[in-house]
């Protein structure tokens, strides 16, 4: 997410004719520079790992937080420099912000899932540790 916009999506089931379940979808006109879609992308290439190595159930709220949680953390997306870009990196935040951060993403995208947006923060926190 940046500025508010979703900028990709794994497709865990079939969308559209030309949407299938494994696609990865990304928001090619929303302006980002090549590091922003680059983070983006891999993002969505950990979820596709994830389905492919642990065939993600899409009605499981919990594969949909883990795969979060491990794609908030190994994308890149919770870098210095990705939460100086979206404002997020105060001088008191060294300690923990790469933690905070992955939860606070892990957690949106799970509430963005409408089985799933009653307990976001449950789904995370319970997945957390294995994830």
């Amino acid at each position: 997410e940046y500025g508010g916009a979703q900028l990709g999506g794994y497709q865990l089931q079939d969308a559209a004719p030309d949407v299938r379940r494994g696609d990865i979808v990304l928001a090619l006109d929303a302006g980002l520079s090549e590091p922003q879609l680059e983070r983006v992308l891999q993002h969505e290439l950990i979820h596709q790992y994830d389905d492919a190595r642990a065939h993600l159930d899409p009605q499981n709220c919990w594969h949909h937080a883990c795969s979060e949680v491990r794609a908030s953390r190994l994308s890149g997306e919770c870098s210095w420099e990705a939460e100086r870009e979206r404002g997020n990196l105060g001088v008191s935040d060294f300690m923990g912000q790469g933690l905070r951060c992955v939860e606070r993403r892990a957690q949106r995208s799970v509430e963005m899932n409408p089985r799933c947006r009653e307990r976001p923060h449950r789904y995370v926190k319970d997945v957390w540790e294995v994830c």
